[in-house]
């Protein structure tokens, strides 16, 4: 994807957080980035509504849009605290960032509406001041299926990185469970139906999935040496 162009529509200090973002970054100072990040954040929030409203295109209602936004902001607000999170340096690659997770929310909302349309007042709460928010239940539950997310993606993503022949030759030097985790992996199979095929937990088979991917890495450096 191409950098964006920015509109103009962003305050000048945008881009001096983003520089002293991404120095903090460099720099390993924790607090410092979660701060910045969060300025960054607020300071774009307009950015993520209308970005949210041009991706909708009529086929989110008000509500649905809404929840998208919050969605977007909410998964955009955790990045620094994910194992990739936001690794760029310029105010295009932040503005595309941006695209992309709205992007995942308004379909991610779309989906979610047309399956738990009747379940919507357990994924809220109304606050004091009569808007709805995530209960905190949702907001852990969002966290931790996004990081699962995460996982399966950079997981399929490593392993397509991976040559036919060197798969040919690693799995058969795995012990059994590692090498059906990764053959479930291959294959493209939901995290549901691993978990059917192996007889295991979620949490289980994350683990799993962890402990097979460090082995096929050291079995990726024997076969290179």
């Amino acid at each position: 994807m191409e950098a964006a162009r920015d509109s103009g529509d962003v305050r000048d200090g945008d881009e001096t957080i983003l520089r002293l973002f991404v120095a903090a970054r460099r720099a390993g100072d924790g607090p410092a980035v979660d701060r910045l990040w969060r300025e960054l954040v607020t300071l774009n929030f307009p950015r993520v509504e209308q970005l949210v409203y041009l991706e909708s295109n009529g086929r989110l209602s008000r509500e649905e849009e809404q929840d998208a936004v919050q969605l977007a902001a909410l998964r955009i607000m955790l990045m620094p605290r994910r194992k990739r999170g936001f690794d760029g340096s310029s105010k295009g690659e932040l503005i595309n960032l941006f695209k992309k997770v709205v992007h995942a929310a308004c379909v991610d909302t779309q989906r979610k509406e047309e399956r738990h349309s009747t379940k919507r007042s357990s994924l809220h709460t109304v606050g004091d001041d009569g808007d709805e928010r995530y209960t905190r239940d949702a907001y852990e539950a969002i966290l931790r299926k996004e990081e699962e997310r995460e996982d399966t993606e950079q997981t399929r993503k490593d392993l397509r990185a991976l040559s036919e022949k060197f798969l040919a030759w690693a799995l058969p030097r795995l012990n059994k469970n590692q090498r059906a985790m990764i053959e479930c992996d291959l294959e493209g199979l939901p995290i549901e139906e691993i978990q059917d095929r192996m007889g295991r937990k979620r949490d289980a088979v994350y683990k799993l999935r962890e402990r097979s991917m460090k082995a096929l890495m050291k079995l990726r450096e024997e076969y290179e040496a």
